[in-house]
């Protein structure tokens, strides 16, 4: 077997020859990497409206699963730009080079400036070696940093995901949110706030390069939390990169200004422009409005969290062809099932688990077969109001459906319009909700139809 100190030799000697070439195997993984995310982007942003809905529906594992999915956006979009700037710095590199066959060195003395301008610029530039070798060195630590960002924010998920498990964990232990002021529900606010807490002090020591680990009287408290977050962050995968990187004067320079820059670039992306200053943004009540949403004719699948086109109601179209008008009202989870479970608090659910394994491997069953169907339909039923040109629909017909154009579920009334009059009407929706432990009607939707 050989010396340890030679095989260490070797190692160097092998990993020296491969950082000369190393700007190749650079630009080969950034353009792979920039096509293969560039092309995932459509997949990404459609699955945004189903998962959307999956979270307005209530279903716990779909919130942690949301929250997860944000984190993998962010990461997305993080290391594109990353990749994108090393791509560019890695041009002007070529581009220096491929200068410096042609022009060798600046030549200060066929520029012929004056000795200030002359004396600056020598101090300020040195030579276009140096030039390149800075050039080089920003590269390298570029192509770096993408991976220590990406893997920092995947951190942060990792992070938020492990107390979000903890909260949902003490929901089901007690049988669902808790109410406000018992036991469980300050159990709830104290994860919260131990983990907002926690992750500041080692957010802290991250961008003050380990100031609390240079503290000699913290060191017996904060070692085993600084374990425990490495295992919970996945810090394994960064640390690495981080250490390296911050020993280096420049590598310090840009992680201290890295999240301003950040906070920079999430400002300017931001950024919007106000225009039409006197045609209103939004109405409260809708009823001075038409919302091109409010009818299925008009309904488009758009991408990204657009939480309007899921929550809001339809009709089937604006001005009627025929003597019925369909009426959806989407199930939205986290406001019906909190009505529900006030208004009707024995009522069995129509799903029993959270969790299933449907496929080749079977386990659980959705399905409750305690449910009663005409119970669960009066449950629902029993939160919704339609009005008509101020007049009160009475016992109107509502039935589950999963609109397919939509991929919603909800209530369908087909309404029969042969007794309206002719001209303009209004649909007027109201429904019931909790607000501060107590049962209210509120306007949930004005769509004006023309018959």
């Amino acid at each position: 077997m050989l010396p340890m100190e030679e095989k260490k030799k070797r190692l160097t000697n092998w990993l020296n020859t491969i950082q000369q070439d190393s700007w190749q195997l650079e630009l080969i993984i950034s353009g792979v990497v920039i096509f293969l995310l560039i092309g995932a982007y459509g997949p990404i942003v459609d699955y945004q409206r189903p998962l959307l809905i999956k979270v307005i529906g209530g279903n716990m594992a779909s919130q942690l699963f949301a929250v997860g999915y944000f984190i993998l956006l962010i990461s997305y979009f993080t290391l594109l730009a990353s990749f994108l700037l090393h791509l560019l710095l890695r041009g002007l590199w070529i581009g220096a080079i491929g200068l410096r066959s042609v022009s060798d060195d600046f030549d200060f003395e066929v520029l012929n400036f004056q000795p200030r301008f002359d004396g600056w610029l020598r101090r300020r530039l040195g030579s276009f070696d140096d030039y390149i070798e800075r050039l080089e060195n920003q590269c390298s630590i570029a192509f770096s940093l993408s991976f220590l960002l990406f893997f920092c924010v995947i951190s942060l998920g990792t992070y938020l995901l492990f107390v979000g498990m903890i909260n949902q964990l003490i929901v089901l232990l007690n049988g669902g949110f808790p109410e406000s002021g018992s036991l469980a529900f300050f159990a709830l606010q104290f994860v919260a706030l131990m983990g907002y807490l926690l992750g500041g002090v080692y957010f802290v020591d991250f961008v003050t390069f380990g100031w609390i680990k240079k503290r000699k009287w913290l060191q017996r408290i904060y070692f085993p939390f600084y374990r425990f977050m490495g295992w919970v962050t996945l810090a394994r995968f960064y640390r690495p990169f981080y250490y390296n990187l911050i020993d280096l004067p420049f590598g310090r320079k840009l992680v201290r200004w890295l999240w301003v820059i950040i906070l920079a670039g999430l400002c300017v992306s931001s950024l919007v422009l106000v225009r039409n200053i006197y045609f209103p943004l939004q109405n409260r009540d809708g009823a001075d409005r038409v919302n091109p949403g409010n009818y299925e004719e008009n309904f488009i699948a758009r991408p990204g969290f657009d939480a309007e086109t899921v929550i809001q109601a339809t009709i089937g179209e604006r001005i009627l062809t025929r003597d019925y008008l369909d009426v959806f009202v989407p199930y939205i989870g986290q406001m019906d099932n909190r009505r529900i479970e006030k208004k009707f608090p024995g009522l069995e659910p129509a799903r029993i688990h959270s969790f299933v394994l449907e496929g080749i491997v079977g386990i659980g069953d959705q399905e409750n077969d305690k449910a009663d169907m005409d119970s669960l339909l009066l449950a629902f039923t029993s939160g919704l109001q339609l009005y008509v040109d101020d007049s009160l629909v009475v016992a109107p017909s509502w039935r589950f459906y999963h609109h397919p154009k939509r991929e919603q579920p909800g209530l369908l009334y087909t309404m029969p319009t042969y007794q309206l009059g002719r001209g303009e009407h209004l649909l007027k929706i109201r429904k019931e909700r909790v607000v501060s432990d107590s049962l209210v009607w509120r306007d949930n939707a004005f769509i004006y139809f023309y018959h």
